[in-house]
Order: structure tokens, then sequence, then C-alpha cells
């Protein structure tokens, strides 16, 4: 019997035979090519990554990085403060996004906004609230101990904010707590006395 395919399966198949044609046009490049053509050691390479200026696509398991980031053409100081904005979106988003026409900046691509200042004032206003669909972070408190999110208990209270993913898990948690604007129920947390 043939096991059933989903659409994202066709989708994702689809994203995959994509990426390999980029790394057999140039499009995506190994590290190694990267770093050779930024001309900078692999240490210096790993800081980037690290710090979101340099991301990478996973083409069959491996890494491959858009040449885009080491195109000499470009201001490399700006485009990596994009990719840094832009750090929490999933790696394929990011590529996307710099590369694709954009209507609220005016039909242009990220990428031809980085030369002309005020371009690259908008845009980096735009890279922040695009990027932000990847900053909520949710508490869920239930009633009573356990170990993992009870099956059939409804939760006590859920809160939630948007705050950047790369601060740490606890002060996300504790401002969600405290913000309480996305809260349910919205009262906070019912109290026995």
């Amino acid at each position: 019997m043939k096991s059933k395919r989903s659409i994202l399966d066709d989708l994702r198949d689809q994203g995959l035979e994509s990426r390999r044609e980029m790394v057999e046009c140039g499009e995506l490049v190994s590290a190694c090519e990267l770093r050779a053509r930024l001309g900078i050691s692999e240490a210096r390479f790993e800081r980037l990554c690290n710090d979101g200026s340099v991301f990478a696509l996973d083409v069959d398991g491996k890494p491959y990085y858009p040449s885009t980031l080491a195109d000499a053409r470009l201001p490399r100081t700006r485009l990596r403060a994009i990719c840094r904005i832009l750090a929490p979106a999933p790696p394929e988003a990011r590529f996307d996004y710099l590369r694709s026409a954009h209507g609220n900046l005016g039909d242009h691509t990220p990428i031809s906004m980085l030369v002309d200042d005020g371009e690259y004032r908008a845009l980096r206003e735009n890279a922040k609230d695009w990027a932000a669909q990847w900053w909520r972070t949710a508490v869920t408190v239930y009633d009573g101990e356990c170990g993992a999110p009870p099956a059939t208990a409804k939760p006590a209270y859920t809160a939630m904010t948007e705050m950047d993913p790369r601060t740490p898990i606890w002060r996300r948690a504790s401002q969600a707590l405290r913000e309480g604007s996305f809260a349910w129920p919205p009262n906070g947390p019912s109290r026995e006395v």
C-alpha cells in the first residue's frame, strides 16, 4: 500500500530540489567557498555564524550559504546587520526575505536597498517588523504537579509576549507573566485563599 503524501511533503521536496539547483548554479556555496570569497579565517567565520550575520540552508544534510553574503558590490556591514535582525526566522525564510521584492518596500528587494541611506533605514525597520513574527514566547500554567502538559486538563493561565528569541528563556517567560497583555484568563490565574 502506498503511503499518503501530504501537500507539505510535496512542498518540502520542491524546496529541496530548488536548493539543489541553487547549489549547482553557485547561488548557494559551501562554508569553505564562502570563507574564501570573504577572505576571512575559520574563527571569524564561526563568529559571524554565531551572531547571525551569516546563515546556512540545509541541502541534503549539509550547510550551504547564500553567495550573496560575499558579494563585493554590496555593503557587507549593512547586509550583516540586516541578517542579524532576521536571525530569529528560519534560514529558508531569511533567504527568501532578502531575495524577494516586497510591496511594503516599494516592490524592491532588501538586497537592492542596502546602498542608499534612506532606503537602508526603511529596510531596517521593515526587517524588524518582519522578524517579529518569530518572537512570540508563551507560558502555560497548569494547576497541580505535572512533568508534561496534561492531556485532559485545561490551563489555569496562559500568557504570551513578543520578545527577541535570542533573549534567555527565563527572561522571556518572566516578561510574559509580568506583562499580561496577551493572557488568558484576562485577570490572571485564580487564587484560592
